[in-house]
């Protein structure tokens, strides 16, 4: 009988530690529940337009044509590339998510729509700057290059002086 009643004094005491032996996160399953996630984020950073254009001149340098193309919102856009294209230095000058009659305005076919990023680019190549745009259109949660162009200043010549 005194063995039962020193059992039952216990009994409050074995079932707060077997509370926090069972509630205690083991720190192996903690560890692996986290490589996932992490793993995940490495695989798909944060995309971003600047991101992925610099991920453009990286792949246009090393003549990868494949990655280049991945990197297009239609990967099957016709893509021809005589030889690598190295960008010296380039600088983001505009960043701009365009309106709708923005978008309208430009004339791109396929056309453009609101929410796209249109991204004012100066190049330097073999010493010349020359100005870019670049538009880009997420899918699947990665931005990707949905057009580009050279951009020309206009000037007005008067034919009469």
């Amino acid at each position: 009988m005194k063995q039962l009643i020193k059992l039952l004094a216990l009994y409050p005491v074995l079932c707060v530690l077997l509370l926090i032996v069972a509630c205690k996160p083991d720190s192996a399953q903690t560890e692996s529940a986290k490589k996932p996630a992490t793993e995940e984020q490495q695989e798909n950073p944060v995309s971003t337009p600047e991101k992925t254009l610099a991920e453009y001149y990286n792949h246009l340098a090393k003549y990868d044509i494949n990655k280049v193309k991945n990197l297009l919102y239609d990967p099957f856009t016709e893509y021809h590339l005589p030889q690598p294209i190295i960008i010296n230095t380039y600088s983001v000058d505009e960043k701009k998510v365009l309106t709708q009659q923005e978008a309208n305005a430009i004339g791109l076919t396929p056309p453009l729509q609101a929410g796209d990023v249109q991204l004012i680019v100066t190049e330097l190549r073999n010493g010349k700057p020359q100005e870019y745009l670049y538009w880009f259109r997420e899918k699947k949660e990665q931005w990707r290059i949905f057009g580009w162009a050279l951009k020309n200043a206009y000037v007005e010549v008067e034919d009469d002086p």
